[in-house]
């Protein structure tokens, strides 16, 4: 499993991310970390441009990640945990419940850690492997024809 499809997200309203729903993720690898739990780092195939509510603080954002009038980032990778601590990311899983962060500083990739003071938490959210459920579309036929047939 490298790509993931991320489809809903319900969490703090301090960006317009859900907006940019649904979205593909390649999975680039495990991080490491002191902080408990398991952490994967996630590219966002392509980019997305997000406005920052206006209270949001913005001083640990990287510039380059910022717009010139500091009303928006770039998120281009993510981190994901799984919402459950038994659980794992891995091939066929759908509608698996995490936990997101938008990578606010590029060094986390380079360093391979799970930094809690270079990402944003966005909310909880679902993903699909996407070999299995390219849209959410496909998801959802998918639990319409496992219904009973007979009430």
């Amino acid at each position: 499993m490298a790509r993931l499809v991320l489809h809903s997200v319900r969490g703090f309203p301090v960006t317009d991310f859900a907006a940019h729903l649904p979205l593909q993720l390649r999975v680039t690898g495990r991080l490491r970390s002191t902080v408990p739990g398991r952490y994967w780092f996630c590219e966002v195939q392509p980019a997305v441009v997000c406005a920052l509510s206006e209270g949001v603080e913005r001083d640990h954002i990287h510039p380059d990640l910022l717009s010139e009038d500091r009303g928006s980032v770039t998120v281009s990778a993510v981190v994901l945990t799984p919402a459950a601590g038994n659980r794992v990311l891995q091939s066929g899983i759908v509608d698996f419940p995490v936990h997101v962060a938008a990578v606010l500083d590029p060094t986390v990739r380079v360093s391979g850690e799970m930094d809690p003071e270079r990402v944003g938490y966005l909310g909880c959210a679902l993903v699909d492997d996407a070999d299995v459920a390219t849209t959410s579309q496909t998801v959802l036929e998918q639990q319409v024809q496992a219904l009973p047939t007979r009430w």
